[in-house]
């Protein structure tokens, strides 16, 4: 085998676990969608028993709120996986894919440091509301394991980010262009 068949089968593996980890995610996401679809039957459900008997489920509120939250939590490392996030390519066309995959690796560095960010400060956040005592607003039900749970889907996204970064980094040192498809790949010179 020559230099650039062993480049592309090392490339091959990380197109795998790249792959493998998209398609687990994907299944996290999956589970804060089908959160939010009972919720919204259980808010559906709410109004009709408002309307007909005058009687609403007790608590729905809190548990929405609580849905919703793990639900944007549990989307963020497909999001974040599938490199979905907004992305503006000004200089793409002129960069080649060496330089493309280092713009590529500067802002998943940059989305690194924020998600780091955000679960210091939704770490602090949960232990507070621990330590606190702090409960739902409509019942006694201690809040912070739904917090802890918030935080955990946020290490999560970080972990994701921080292989999503080791990928460009990688794509950018091989002059290779990250695709959707990794059938897709570039490679200069090969």
């Amino acid at each position: 085998m020559t230099a650039p068949e062993l480049a592309l089968d090392a490339a091959d593996a990380w197109d795998r676990v790249d792959a493998r980890l998209r398609r687990a995610v994907r299944y996290v996401a999956g589970a804060g969608l089908l959160l939010l679809a009972v919720d919204g039957l259980l808010t559906v459900a709410d109004v009709l028993l408002r309307w007909l008997v005058k009687a609403p489920i007790p608590g729905l509120h809190d548990l929405s709120t609580i849905a919703i939250v793990v639900s944007a939590a549990s989307c963020l490392p497909a999001t974040l996986a599938g490199r979905l996030n907004v992305t503006i390519r000004v200089f793409s066309g002129s960069l080649g894919p060496r330089g493309r995959e280092t713009l590529e690796t500067l802002g998943a560095l940059l989305t690194v440091a924020v998600f780091a960010l955000v679960v210091w400060k939704m770490t602090a956040h949960t232990i507070e509301m621990k330590v606190t005592g702090r409960t739902m607003s409509e019942s006694t039900h201690p809040i912070w394991p739904y917090w802890a749970l918030v935080t955990a889907l946020l290490g999560v996204a970080l972990l994701v980010q921080c292989w999503v970064l080791a990928f460009h980094a990688r794509c950018a040192v091989l002059r290779r262009t990250w695709r959707d498809d990794p059938d897709a790949l570039e490679v200069e010179g090969v």
